[in-house]
């Protein structure tokens, strides 16, 4: 498997075979969110840098009290995942929920 979707700034992000099989091995729950995934990297409600140098964490709201967090590097040709799960904590600033 290799998606390849437009990031929000229309950069190409690529979610790779191995990138996918990280995220459900890691995070079992996100097996049926492949869309939520694509939703998110395409229209993020909220962007901040990560603690890593060189990625960015993308976020949505998926439900009620869930986000979405997809995690992206961008030291490469096209931007990659590295991971995503589902959080209940709201990153925006200001926000706790």
């Amino acid at each position: 498997m290799y998606i390849l979707v437009s990031g929000p700034e229309g950069r190409p992000v690529e979610l790779t075979w191995d990138a996918w099989e990280h995220v459900q091995e890691r995070h079992p729950e996100m097996t049926e969110r492949l869309r939520d995934i694509v939703l998110t990297i395409e229209h993020p409600d909220h962007r901040e840098p990560d603690a890593k140098p060189g990625t960015e964490r993308l976020f949505k709201r998926t439900d009620p009290d869930l986000w979405m967090r997809v995690v992206i590097e961008f030291n490469w040709e096209f931007e990659r995942v590295v991971t995503a799960f589902l959080q209940s904590r709201d990153s925006r600033p200001g926000r706790s929920r």
